[in-house]
């Protein structure tokens, strides 16, 4: 799943599924009652495939912010240890990745390549 599991609103993926339920019967006869019977399978599938293109562009634009990206910094503001700025990094290129459901956060630092 991609990360963007709740950046499609209800209302739009449910209006979305109908419409492609309605292009599917191709004329044929449709009522609210079918669509009730018709709504369990193409609900989901509709969420499924908007969250994945939601993730997609979400995974775009994190890679377009990460190329601007030139300074690295961790900084700790936990109660226990708090030491402020832990790391530094200059001329850094950045690559972050979630895993672990989103439960996990990586960041990769890379030598930063110069244009020539």
């Amino acid at each position: 799943m991609a990360d963007g599991s709740r950046y499609v609103a209800d209302a739009a993926v449910e209006r979305a599924a109908r419409v492609e339920w309605e292009f599917d019967l191709d004329g044929a006869p449709n009522s609210d009652e079918r669509w009730a019977t018709d709504r369990a399978e193409y609900v989901p599938a509709m969420r499924a495939g908007l969250e994945a293109v939601a993730g997609d562009i979400a995974a775009a634009v994190r890679r377009e912010e990460d190329a601007s990206v030139i300074r690295f910094e961790v900084i700790d503001h936990t109660p226990t240890t708090g030491e402020g700025r832990v790391l530094v990094r200059y001329d850094v290129a950045v690559e972050r990745s979630y895993q672990d459901a989103g439960r996990t956060l990586k960041v990769f630092l890379k030598e930063r390549e110069i244009s020539p």
